[in-house]
């Protein structure tokens, strides 16, 4: 009797072993999955990704200066810019804020140069501004229309912008937004707002305007 009660308490404990043994890889299997996404976002996380916020501030002004000049001009305007190493593209607008990822802006980019850089902070810059307006007009519209007069109001104004910056002597960014514009009018999407804005604005004046600015200061050179 008193065997069959060892052996009894011994397939217990058994049992209990193997069940603590299965709990415990359980728990650290699941700790592992919690922690898995930092890790591996913290490996891969670069160097440049890492930089503070003066830094990358420090770096944009030695290596990109005149994006580092409109980014002086725009935070003079109450505009707050924050650089965000976790967001995808080069930036964004959120409502009064610009998101920049530094990625773009600490050192130069073959894909991203300087002078299409500046095109995407002016637009953005230009979503801002639009943002401050507040027109029932607008607000009365769908909401695919509205998106579409959003984007419309961003790209004019970064065209208006690079037009004037052209006229001062610098035609870079003016052939960026032109080229772009046009690259994005002929490969794009119906159902996106950007394709709208974008053949709305090379119906109207100003790009004509732009076009022949940019013309004219290709021709001098």
């Amino acid at each position: 009797m008193k065997k069959d009660i060892y052996k009894f308490s011994c397939s217990l404990d058994k049992n209990l072993l193997m069940m603590m043994y299965v709990k415990s890889k359980n728990i650290v299997f699941v700790v592992m999955m919690i922690c898995l996404p930092s890790f591996i976002y913290a490996q891969s996380q670069s160097k440049d990704q890492v930089m503070t916020d003066k830094e990358i501030r420090s770096a944009c002004e030695k290596n990109l200066p005149k994006m580092w000049k409109e980014l002086q001009t725009i935070e003079r305007d109450d505009v707050p810019i924050v650089f965000n190493a976790q967001m995808h593209g080069p930036g964004r607008a959120k409502g009064k804020v610009m998101e920049l990822n530094p990625e773009f802006f600490i050192k130069k980019n073959l894909e991203y140069p300087e002078d299409r850089l500046l095109i995407v902070i002016v637009h953005e810059y230009g979503h801002i501004l639009f943002n401050r307006i507040k027109d029932d007009k607008v607000e009365n519209l769908s909401m695919f229309d509205k998106k579409i007069e959003n984007e419309y109001q961003a790209f004019k104004y970064s065209v208006e912008w690079a037009s004037e910056y052209a006229k001062n002597g610098d035609k870079g960014p003016l052939e960026q937004v032109i080229t772009n514009l046009k690259s994005r009018a002929a490969s794009g999407k119906e159902d996106d707002p950007h394709t709208h804005a974008i053949k709305r604005l090379m119906g109207e004046p100003v790009w004509k305007k732009a076009e022949e600015i940019l013309i004219s200061k290709q021709a001098v050179n």
